[in-house]
């Protein structure tokens, strides 16, 4: 498959059953990650990719609310945390629909290329 920069589509491969999965990897971005990652995850390098960016994802946005929160004084901040976190959430549903309907697979920026260096390797 050809490397695409952050932020770019290539083509995403799998047939109509584990394309939903793509999809699904997003909806609760960490925790339905590591579901995909350790059961579907095993067979499968593009859902594999999928649900480590979905990690990803969670992972960025607890940090944002940690953040957000910890600067709490400052009313404007958890609210500006709360909108980058449906931002973050709105972008992996995005992926996901992208890689189900299209076929196409969308790197976020930095996590995409983590997600894709972790995910060359099924889960033991």
């Amino acid at each position: 498959m050809p490397k695409a920069k952050p932020g770019e589509a290539k083509p995403a491969k799998g047939d109509g059953d584990d394309k939903i999965m793509f999809l699904v990897a997003y909806l609760f971005t960490w925790l339905t990650g590591l579901i995909i990652y350790f059961t579907k995850g095993k067979e499968d390098d593009e859902l594999r990719f999928h649900a480590v960016q979905a990690i990803g994802i969670g992972i960025a946005q607890m940090c944002v609310m940690v953040v957000g929160f910890a600067l709490f004084f400052l009313i404007i901040t958890p609210i500006l945390a709360m909108l980058v976190n449906i931002c973050l959430w709105g972008y992996g549903i995005y992926i996901g629909y992208t890689a189900y309907s299209k076929g196409e697979r969308i790197m976020m920026p930095f996590i995409g290329e983590y997600a894709e260096k972790y995910a060359k390797e099924p889960p033991k």
